[in-house]
This record gives structure tokens, sequence and C-alpha cells, in this order.
């Protein structure tokens, strides 16, 4: 990816808290002063966003239709500026009502590009799913999955309260969010190709692809009315950093 001599990347996250919390450590870590990160807190569900989308379809881009969703004046003013790259960070959320295959599959289509309408990254069952491991064990990360009968957002997140990877989110390191990079990678992997390795950069879009995970998704949830624990906004930093970031986590142990 090109660097500009400054640039603004636009945030549209689904909570106020974890989603920023993570992403602000994330920008500290990894970005220099160059590079500014805005957040857009929607405060709803995914499936809440698709039915704007559709009320304001006359619209044609992402900016429009926040702008127009927006009540307060940070937000409004926050919406002037101009941004190089937008990114969308939400929670698949089956257990919620307006939810369907067809939504979820329609928005990861409509959001595929960070540079005109955004990039949609979908965390599985939700943000809070980056805690669910134990320090880091990829053999035990792997077979994680969620039961979606009685799932709630306030169930799981009492889940990862409990059991869930106990480190603040402000004394996390590069090496943390490398290794959480690396296991993602290879649980997708895993989802898409029943393959328990890193693939090489080459595969990295192909198994990285918001779509290719969904549609797995989406199988073994009609299947086993489960799906599988995956933080897919931790590829955030592969997709901006690119092929030298991949390499050095193909080094790195987990």
């Amino acid at each position: 990816m090109e660097f500009l001599k400054t640039r603004n990347i636009l945030l549209i996250v689904e909570g106020e808290v974890t989603e920023i919390n993570v992403f602000d450590k994330i920008g500290d870590l990894f970005f220099d002063k160059t590079t500014k990160l805005d957040f857009f807190a929607y405060k709803s569900n995914i499936y809440s966003l698709y039915q704007k989308i559709k009320e304001y379809k006359e619209y044609t881009t992402t900016i429009d239709i926040l702008k127009e969703i927006a009540t307060d004046k940070k937000s409004k003013k926050l919406l002037n500026k101009k941004f190089s790259e937008i990114y969308l960070i939400f929670d698949f959320d089956p257990q919620e009502p307006a939810y369907s295959d067809k939504k979820i599959i329609e928005l990861v289509n409509f959001f595929n590009d960070e540079i005109e309408f955004g990039k949609l990254y979908i965390n599985y069952p939700m943000m809070e799913s980056f805690r669910d491991h134990t320090n880091f064990n990829i053999k035990d990360f792997l077979n994680r999955k969620v039961k979606i009968d009685g799932l709630t957002s306030e169930i799981y997140k009492s889940y990862i309260t409990q059991n869930g990877y106990k480190r603040n989110i402000a004394n996390m390191t590069i090496r943390h969010f490398k290794l959480l990079s690396k296991m993602n990678i290879i649980k997708s992997n895993f989802i898409i190709n029943n393959s328990k390795t890193m693939p090489e950069y080459s595969n990295f879009e192909h198994i990285s692809n918001q779509l290719n995970i969904l549609m797995k998704q989406i199988e073994i949830k009609n299947s086993t009315n489960s799906i599988f624990v995956l933080n897919t906004c931790m590829m955030f930093i592969i997709d901006y950093f690119g092929q030298r970031y991949y390499g050095d986590l193909l080094k790195s142990k987990v």
C-alpha cells in the first residue's frame, strides 16, 4: 500500500469501548504520527446498518449515509474530514432477530473495498473473540466454537470476562498483536481449507477474504448450529502493512 504524507483512516465500529480501545492501541503500536485513526461509533449492530443503507440508497458514499445517521456535532464534524480509507468493524451476531444469511452476504459484498465504500471485518461471534483463547494456545483455539442456541452478547461477554485472556488492552504489545494476527490467520485457513498451518503470503488474500470466511461460517452454522470463534479484524494489520509484516508473522512462534 502506498503511503501519502498524511492520511486519515475512518473506522466505523459497532461499540464505543472495546473496538476503540483495541484499535487505539494498534494505532499507538503500529502507526506513525502521519497516520490518524478516527472512529465513528455506530452503537448498533450490522443489521441496523443494513436497514439504513436500504433507506438511504440514493446516497452514493458511506460518508453520506453516516452523515444522515449522525446526531451529535462531534460526529458531524468528524465526517467532514477527508479519509484515505474506510473500515467497518462489526459482530456476526446470528442471534439478532434481524439476522439473515442473505443480509450479511449482501453487506460483505457491498463493503469490500477500503478505498470506495469501506471494507467490512466481521468478528465471530463478536469483537470480544480476540480474548477467546488460552494464552495464545493455537491448538486449543483452532477448535473453539460457540453454539448459536441461547447465544447473546451478554452471555458471551460474561464468558470472556471469566474465561478469556486477561491482559488489559493498554498493556498489550506488538508481540501480542502479532500472535493474535497469526492465530486468526491459521484459524481462517483451518475454517476454509481444513489446514492447521499458516499459508504463504500468496494465499493470504484467499484466506482472509471476508466472503470466503462468511460462506464457510454460514455453512457450519446451518449444519451444526454453531460457528467457529474468529476475530477477523486482527487481519487489518496484515491488510495494511502487507508482505513484509506477514513475513515477520511467518517467522514468529505461536
